[in-house]
C-alpha cells in the first residue's frame, strides 16, 4: 500500500498590473508550492483565456484590460488522486495611463 500525503498548491497573491507597455506582462510564481513526502512538483499555469504555461514560475504577456484568472496545477507525479492539488490567483489588469 501506497501512502501518499497530497501536495500544497501556493499560486500567490491577487495580482494588480499594467497594460499598455512594450514590457508590461505578470509573472506567476508557484515556488511556495510543496509536498509534504518531498516529492518533485510539476506545476501547470492555466490562464483563463485558454492559455497553459508548465513551469514553477512564468511570464505571461497581457494584452488588454480587465480581469483574468490563474489556475496552477501541482502534481506529485504519484499517479493517485490525491497527488494534485489547486490554487488560483486573480489578476486585475489596468490600462496604463
Amino acid at each position: 500500500m501506497i501512502v501518499n500525503a497530497p501536495p500544497v498548491a501556493m499560486a500567490g497573491p491577487d495580482l494588480d498590473v499594467f497594460v499598455g507597455g512594450a514590457n508590461d506582462e505578470v509573472r506567476l510564481d508557484g515556488s511556495a508550492s510543496s509536498d509534504p513526502d518531498g516529492n518533485s512538483l510539476q506545476h501547470i499555469w492555466e490562464i483563463s483565456n485558454d492559455t497553459v504555461h508548465a513551469g514553477r514560475r512564468v511570464r505571461y504577456k497581457l494584452a488588454a484590460p480587465g480581469q483574468i484568472t490563474a489556475r496552477l496545477t501541482v502534481d506529485d507525479m504519484s499517479g493517485l488522486p490525491c497527488g494534485r492539488a489547486y490554487d488560483e490567483v486573480r489578476i486585475n489588469a489596468k490600462p496604463r495611463s
